[in-house]
């Protein structure tokens, strides 16, 4: 990945992004980034502390490759942690999404394909979307990586601290 992309938060304020629901966010997100002239595009859910970067480097090495492909990383619930798109991406992309639903993959995943889009689909994750799967998380996540989260989820999952 090196030195030819760039981290860009999705953050409201003045200028920044609107609307209220992921899709919209994404869709202000995409066009402000093709506005910019930036190439293709990898959104990665922040509620998925342990993908590896081999997923993100699989998804950004495809979408570079091949405009004509966009990469879906599932989750486990039915939606997706990643979304890799290439600098051709229509905003349409985002049409008809169903979000935070057992059929956000699917539906994405449609809407992807009828935008003209080969869906290359990666491995599945786990996110982070419930209490329970705070525990999956401190039960999973090794030692050495994300080391203060998984201090984090040893102090606060483990002695019950967190109110959900």
């Amino acid at each position: 990945m090196g030195s030819q992309w760039t981290l860009q938060p999705m953050i409201a304020g003045p200028g920044g992004l609107t609307g209220s629901d992921l899709g919209t966010r994404l869709r202000c997100a995409l066009s402000q980034l093709q506005d910019e002239g930036c190439g293709p595009v990898i959104f990665i859910g922040s509620d998925t502390p342990d993908l590896p970067n081999t997923a993100i480097k699989y998804a950004l090495d495809t979408v570079v490759e091949d405009p004509d492909k966009a990469v879906l990383n599932p989750a486990d619930d039915g939606g997706y942690v990643l979304l890799g798109l290439p600098a051709n991406a229509p905003l349409t992309v985002f049409d008809d999404v169903k979000w935070s639903h057992e059929d956000t993959l699917l539906t994405q995943t449609k809407a992807l394909e009828q935008a003209g889009f080969s869906v290359m689909q990666g491995d599945v994750f786990c996110d982070v979307d419930e209490f329970s799967d705070l525990v999956a998380l401190r039960d999973r996540l090794p030692s050495h990586v994300c080391p203060r989260i998984g201090r984090w989820l040893r102090e606060m999952v483990g002695t019950g601290s967190i109110i959900i």
